[in-house]
C-alpha cells in the first residue's frame, strides 16, 4: 500500500491542484445558474440588495 502511494507521487500532486479548481469553477458555474434567472426575473432595485446582502454574507 505505502509503495504503490508513494509511486505516483506525481498524481497526488496534480490532485491535490486540480481538486481545488474544480470545486472554484463548479462553484462559480452554480453561483451563474442561479443569479442569472434571478437578474432576469428581478428588477434592479432589487437585484442591488440581494447583491449586497449576498457580500455581507460572504465578507
Amino acid at each position: 500500500m505505502c509503495v504503490m502511494m508513494a509511486e505516483p507521487m506525481g498524481m497526488v500532486m496534480s490532485v491535490m491542484v486540480i481538486v481545488p479548481m474544480v470545486t472554484v469553477i463548479m462553484s462559480t458555474v452554480i453561483m451563474f445558474v442561479v443569479v442569472v434567472p434571478v437578474m432576469r426575473t428581478l428588477s434592479l432595485p432589487m437585484i442591488g440588495r440581494s447583491v449586497v446582502a449576498i457580500m455581507r454574507g460572504a465578507g
